[in-house]
């Protein structure tokens, strides 16, 4: 497949990438609310030096500086490198390609549309994709830190979270469909752009402008109105993802301390805060990067069809009733 061919080009960069990213986010889901549950700890212990003091605000700091490095080098590695990466090696592929092809027939009609819009379009999610690790290693982390600062009270909580989060998947497949029309429709729309270019002197000899722009529009309306319904998609999608926290915080707390009746201590309250906040990113990202992944893997495909077709147009051959009949006669 063109897709595994593409990471085939950077083996050790992407692998590298990847394991930063897992890292970064288990340090957000568990090196920073353990940092945050030790001081606070010891805050409450009482009788804190000056040097103690200082400790724990190198410790804290230690930990957010880290973070930032591991999300700077993981973002520089997964979105910009791979993004360059994957636009170089399927700009040439399809340049080849067109270059093999003949001007007015065969595949090399689409190399400029599926350039301009396919590959242009995966360089986009692929931001979205270069940050699923991190969220991924944040969710498996942030899950085994709940279950043991708080019990199985925050599985209640978690339920809530991953139920908003298998609503969100579920939604790229209506996203996929949309974005599928969109890319048929922008191939319509530069077909028919190319086609009024090529014979614009009949065009401007018949006076055919409006007719010409007629169509164009027609086609440009419904391509903006698929786009509206992938984005009006995807926005809700973000916006389920940023509410799954909160409801999930809010009935993990209740049962914990109302229904079951533990006692509410600070460093176990704030540190579980912290990893519902850390899992927002998570649940955001990972169904968008899901949609992400299917968008790809649709433009991918259509790269390799591309790729795949014959060099040369299609003869136009006559019937065989009509061949039968010229040779009987």
């Amino acid at each position: 497949p063109l897709w595994l061919e593409t990471l085939s080009i950077f083996p050790v960069r992407f692998c590298f990438g990847v394991s930063i990213s897992v890292l970064q986010g288990l340090l957000v889901t568990v090196g920073r609310p353990l940092a945050l549950r030790y001081a606070l700890g010891r805050i409450e212990a009482g009788d804190m030096g000056a040097e103690e003091v200082l400790s724990l605000v190198g410790l804290l700091s230690g930990v957010v500086i880290l973070d930032g490095c591991f999300t700077v080098w993981s973002k520089v590695v997964l979105t910009d490198h791979v993004t360059v990466f994957t636009f170089s090696f399927l700009s040439t592929v399809l340049v080849e390609k067109a270059s093999k092809s003949q001007a007015n027939g065969g595949a090399g009609k689409n190399a400029a549309n599926l350039l301009g819009n396919d590959v242009t379009r995966m360089a986009e999610a692929i931001k979205w994709l270069g940050m699923t690790p991190s969220c991924v290693g944040g969710i498996v982390g942030g899950v085994v830190m709940l279950l043991l600062s708080l019990g199985w009270s925050s599985f209640i909580g978690l339920v809530v979270a991953f139920s908003v989060m298998a609503m969100n998947l579920r939604l790229s497949s209506f996203t996929q469909a949309a974005e599928k029309q969109n890319l048929e429709a922008a191939d319509e729309r530069v077909r028919l752009l190319k086609q009024t270019m090529d014979m614009m002197r009949g065009v401007k000899y018949f006076a055919w402008e409006p007719h010409c722009m007629k169509q164009i529009t027609e086609y440009r309306v419904k391509e903006c109105l698929v786009i509206r319904r992938f984005r009006a998609l995807q926005m809700f999608s973000l916006n389920l993802g940023r509410m799954s926290p909160v409801l999930s915080c809010l009935v993990t707390f209740l049962i914990y301390g109302a229904v079951l009746g533990n006692e509410l201590k600070a460093g176990d309250i704030f540190g579980a805060l912290l990893i519902f906040q850390s899992l927002r990113t998570s649940l955001i990202i990972i169904p968008t990067s899901f949609m992400g992944i299917r968008n790809v893997i649709l433009s991918m495909r259509r790269v390799e069809d591309y790729a795949l077709e014959s060099n040369l147009a299609a003869r136009a051959l006559l019937p065989e009733e009509a061949g039968g009949g010229a040779a009987g006669g």
